[in-house]
């Protein structure tokens, strides 16, 4: 198998060394990557949310605060902030500093990209996120003026922000580059960076080259020369490529590593492993047969042997059910049975049966969609066993481009189907959030509950922290028990690191934060390790 990667590995680097400006394997001032999904469709922090492109924004952009280690916001381009008793009114003070062209960043450039992204026609995909702002919501949906919206530049460095109730996780969602300040607001690709790398090479398809920002406010903090990204998309040749030293990491989040290697770099003592506030959604379309029977939810969901698929079929991650992951879970998941429970499947599988009018023989065969990964490929066949074996039933797989599948749950065109689902706050409310109306295009499931949308305006409205966690609790209560979705595992990344790597730090939202890396000299590593 090694014989292959790397014959693999020779064939492509004669197109990758074709490119004068990629460091490869001589220059170490560069820190090495490879994007598996290929080329990013953009870095411009409105429109590129997953988690590759939100780890090179990070890079790219600086926004009031940055999450350190602990996962708690520190301060970044605000040097200082008040917030009012009522804690719906934010005061920034701003440091000094300056884009990539030598301008001065201002307040009104923080302003202008929050206001262009609630603009009713523009295109940000997330927009929602900007709605703890007093009237932002308003503003987005064309009931008020963008003046109306609660965020002024008082001067060039005087930022203030009311919110429309406190709200308890708005400094962790100024670090999101989301939040970030824009140069121009209105182009369509930025250009013009403010944060410790700026792109210098983008050849589409090919190679991203990011250097060092020398106008980054703490450009000190910055050991490297830059970022080298490759855009090879099998995931054989990725590893071959790290075996032969041209990449100096692999696997998540910018990949994933061939499932069958994973043991051999575990038993190596090589692979690195790291839990992240990532969870695998299996979604229901609670508006079409059969879905729209909770009971047939439930049957599906106690079909399935989580244990099993989370330490053998996905080598060793964490096996849920809640639709909040672990760390934002109010539950206690320690209580809830993870293995397949053929009574309650079948309990329930029957009591669904009772409202169609179905017995087992005239039920439908199922459709399962899922993207057309290796990963998700073989979730989807380990479920399918898991239900054809336990309720007797047929399910048809269907695979798509990931784009096209993506597509697909937002319209509402399937039966269920999986994915992954990431944070960009930590709290629970994120993934609450995604389940409060039928009609919004996040709501894959197309399921609401009243009492459910009641408990959310309440856990958003009050300022009493203990108040908030009961409401909290018993919205996540009600999701469990209806089941729009229901979790597989929560996510671990695996992925290989030369030793040189020093630095790379994985927030407890999944992405990377690549402003403190740097890369040790062969004498330095030695000298590491004798010690």
């Amino acid at each position: 198998m090694l014989l292959i990667r790397i014959l693999i590995f020779s064939l492509s680097t004669v197109f990758l060394l074709g490119c004068d400006s990629l460091p490869m394997k001589l220059n170490r001032k560069y820190l090495r990557l490879n994007l598996q999904e290929g080329d990013p469709a953009t870095l411009h922090p409105h429109r590129g949310l997953s988690l590759q492109c939100v780890s090179l924004e990070k890079a790219l952009y600086e926004g009031l605060t940055r999450l350190n280690h602990e996962g708690i916001p520190d301060l970044a381009l605000a040097k200082a902030y008040e917030v009012s008793p009522c804690k719906t009114i934010y005061t920034f003070y701003l440091r000094e500093s300056k884009w990539s062209n030598g301008a001065n960043v201002t307040a009104h450039h923080f302003e202008a990209a929050w206001k262009e992204a609630l603009k009713p026609d523009a295109d940000c995909l997330r927009s929602e996120f900007f709605y703890p702002i007093k009237h932002a919501q308003k503003a987005k949906e064309g009931k008020l003026s963008l003046d109306a919206v609660g965020v002024t530049a008082a001067d060039d460095y005087t930022l203030v922000v009311v919110l429309e109730n406190p709200t308890p996780y708005f400094l962790e969602l100024t670090s999101a580059p989301l939040y970030s300040p824009l140069y121009d607001a209105t182009v369509v690709e930025p250009t013009v960076f403010n944060g410790p790398f700026q792109i210098k090479i983008w050849e589409r398809e090919n190679h991203l080259c990011l250097t060092k920002n020398p106008y980054y406010w703490d450009s000190q903090s910055v050991l490297i020369e830059g970022i080298d990204v490759a855009m090879v998309k099998d995931p054989e040749t990725a590893l071959a490529m790290y075996e032969q030293d041209a990449i100096d990491c692999v696997g998540d989040p910018f990949g994933t590593l061939p499932f069958d290697v994973l043991p051999h770099y575990a038993a190596l003592g090589s692979l690195k492993k790291h839990q992240v506030s990532r969870v695998y959604w299996l979604v229901f379309n609670t508006e079409e047969f059969p879905f729209n029977s909770v009971n047939m939810r439930k049957a599906i969901s106690y079909a399935i042997d989580r244990t099993s698929l989370s330490e053998h079929v996905l080598f060793d991650q964490t096996p849920h059910m809640s639709p909040v992951p672990v760390s934002f879970s109010r539950l206690n998941e320690n209580r809830i049975d993870h293995q397949l429970n053929h009574r309650l499947a079948n309990a329930h599988f029957e009591m669904a049966l009772e409202e169609f009018g179905l017995t087992r023989e005239t039920f439908p065969c199922l459709i399962l969609s899922s993207p057309n990964t290796p990963g998700d490929r073989k979730i989807s066949a380990t479920l399918q066993r898991f239900l054809e074996k336990t309720l007797e039933i047929k399910v048809k797989l269907r695979g798509g481009e990931l784009k096209s599948y993506l597509t697909d749950l937002y319209q509402h065109n399937f039966e269920f189907g999986g994915s992954l689902k990431s944070a960009l706050y930590g709290d629970p409310l994120y993934f609450l959030l995604f389940f409060r109306q039928k009609n919004e295009r996040i709501n894959w499931s197309a399921w609401e509950d009243k009492r459910y949308q009641e408990l959310l305006e309440l856990a958003q409205s009050t300022a009493e922290q203990d108040e908030r966690e009961v409401y909290l609790i018993e919205a996540e209560k009600i999701l469990v028990d209806q089941m729009p979705a229901t979790s597989l595992y929560v996510q671990n990344y695996f992925y290989l690191e030369h030793e040189r790597v020093k630095g790379i730090y994985f927030t407890h939202l999944g992405y990377v934060d690549f402003k403190h890396v740097s890369l040790l000299t062969s004498a330095e590593t030695t000298e590491q390790f004798l010690q």
